[in-house]
């Protein structure tokens, strides 16, 4: 029996190493599916493959060193060696059994003798606006677990094709002829490619263009504001119907304004789409260190904890007044006034707002909610009437005694006194 003299070990998959946190390089590990984007390396089409499921030395072992065809060709999922468990396990166990083992990326020269098909992460998701292929897909059961993982992000009319992983002709889905292990293959289509973010991104981008929408192009930052609030509203309007179809609409309109605000803030290079995905990516893990770190949560008043603490280490202070500006204006004022205290005659209240305070309080009958829901009414109709927007103006009323609390604050602390003049 001729044993393996050497092991290339070859990267067929795509991706940026950066991108893996430490759990997610460990879930490369749990999973068993190779996952690529480009066709098989030269020379490998029509050779033996031997499947590699469970990244183990003790099961790894025996496949390994009983070949019999001299070298052979590892097909990782192409972040590289320290990101793929396999690639390691294969370099120790042919090290440690007297073999010289090399390691190559795909452009290095190819190997000859059988495919080895190593583990890849699961959660890999295909871009509906590309040609996807998943390899090594072992049996029935895997088959249908990715068939219904392609057809999700492609589409259910998406058209879905396999093929021996040795082979070069390509197959109906439900044609059974072909052998494990298959390779299958989804093909775009024009309804594939508009469920793609990266389209999303381009149809804005011509929005915003040149020869794009003029009212897409007259747009800013400020001028979306109240299509933001609007779109968050009827969001929550379809969660409370319970309709799935309307609450993908309305999720879809509002990412449709986040997509917008990239564009324009794209266009003006202070920052690009790439910025808030990886933004709140990091924060998420950040947020989460009983999940991506090393602390632990089993409650979810444990996990609430964890959150505050995290939330009050990123901004660096503790104990001033709450800005909760993801709350409808008029929520945002009923948080901030539960939480005054009395802080408010050490600021001073803008003239309108403490005119309205004291009609309110000194009013006969006593106040109730329908007199206090009359009077917002009021209020609401004589804005729209002059023009303004009602939601907005409470919103920049907040922003400015929010304000003026933190200017009152600081001068405190400073052993100087704030005053009470009201300052725009």
């Amino acid at each position: 029996m001729t044993l393996v003299r050497s092991c290339t070990v070859v990267f067929v998959g795509v991706g940026d190493p950066a991108a893996l946190a430490p759990r997610s390089r460990k879930a490369i590990g749990s999973a068993d599916t190779l996952l690529s984007w480009i066709e098989p390396p030269v020379g490998l089409v029509g050779r033996p493959v031997v499947r590699l499921v469970t990244p183990s030395r003790q099961s790894w072992e025996s496949p390994l060193l009983n070949l019999t065809t001299g070298d052979l060709t590892y097909l990782a999922p192409g972040y590289g060696p320290d990101d793929d468990p396999g690639a390691a396990i294969v370099s120790e166990v042919l090290t440690d059994a007297g073999f010289e083992v090399e390691v190559l990326s795909l452009d290095g020269p190819q190997a000859p003798g059988p495919a080895m098909i190593g583990p890849a992460a699961q959660a890999w998701l295909p871009d509906p606006a590309l040609a996807a292929e998943v390899r090594g897909i072992r049996d029935t059961a895997e088959l249908e677990r990715w068939r219904q993982t392609v057809a999700r992000e492609f589409g259910r009319a998406a058209q879905l094709r396999v093929r021996a992983w040795s082979a070069t002709t390509w197959l109906d889905l439900d044609d059974r002829s072909a052998d494990f292990p298959l390779t299958l293959r989804a093909e775009p289509s024009e309804a594939s490619r508009e469920r793609s973010v990266a389209r999303l991104r381009e149809v804005f981008e011509t929005l915003r263009g040149p020869e794009g929408c003029p009212w897409d192009r007259a747009q800013t930052h400020a001028s979306l504001r109240k299509y933001v609030l609007e779109e968050a509203a009827e969001v929550v309007d379809a969660i409370d119907d319970g309709e799935p179809a309307d609450l993908a609409g309305e999720l879809g309109d509002l990412l449709a304004n986040i997509v917008l605000h990239a564009e324009i803030a794209r266009q003006g290079e202070t920052f690009a789409w790439p910025d808030v995905v990886q933004g709140i990516t990091a924060k998420m893990v950040r947020r989460h260190p009983h999940v991506f770190g090393e602390q632990t949560a089993r409650h979810v008043s444990e996990v609430a904890t964890i959150w505050r603490d995290a939330k009050r280490a990123e901004a660096g202070r503790d104990g001033q007044v709450i800005r909760d500006g993801a709350l409808p204006a008029l929520a945002q004022a009923a948080k901030l006034a539960a939480s005054l205290d009395g802080r408010a005659s050490s600021v001073g209240l803008p003239p309108g707002a403490a005119a309205a305070l004291r009609w309110y309080r000194d009013s006969e009958p006593a106040p109730d909610d329908a007199r206090a829901g009359d009077a917002l009414l009021g209020l609401a109709l004589a804005a729209k009437a002059a023009g303004i927007d009602p939601e907005l103006a409470l919103r920049d009323a907040l922003r400015r005694i929010r304000s003026r609390l933190a200017a009152a604050e600081s001068t405190h602390a400073d052993g100087f006194s704030a005053g009470s003049r009201y300052v725009k």
